[in-house]
């Protein structure tokens, strides 16, 4: 919906080039289990506010924030060939949230990084 990247604010229109071709579809939140919402609910905000909503995300917090994450990590998932489709990548995205895995690996990097909490 005027969006630059997947979203759960409505349909998507995506154009994948694979295989020498390339095909056009478009890819809905609720065809893989997840909410629609309006755009106002995933508005960020100032820094420290975008580092709460990805630490929230990373922590297990239900909501708009970690859907919008779930579906753009499943289609990164399928598109770094991760994952047979998209539902598979929102499936292997949310076992790394759930799991705690996520959250893991954001810490080992932030460790190596040096970067703040």
């Amino acid at each position: 919906p005027g969006l630059d990247e997947v979203s759960t604010v409505g349909a998507t229109r995506i154009l994948e080039v694979a295989g020498g071709g390339s095909t056009t579809y478009t890819v809905t939140p609720e065809a893989f289990g997840l909410s629609r919402v309006p755009l106002a609910s995933l508005r960020g905000g100032e820094a420290t506010a975008c580092a709460q909503i990805a630490r929230d995300i990373l922590d297990g917090r239900p909501g708009p924030y970690r859907e919008a994450a779930l579906l753009n990590a499943g289609c990164a998932l399928y598109a770094g060939e991760a994952a047979a489709d998209i539902a598979g990548g929102v499936a292997l995205a949310r076992q790394a949230l759930d799991s705690g895995r996520a959250a893991e690996l954001f810490e080992r990097v932030k460790t190596w990084t040096n970067l703040p909490a």
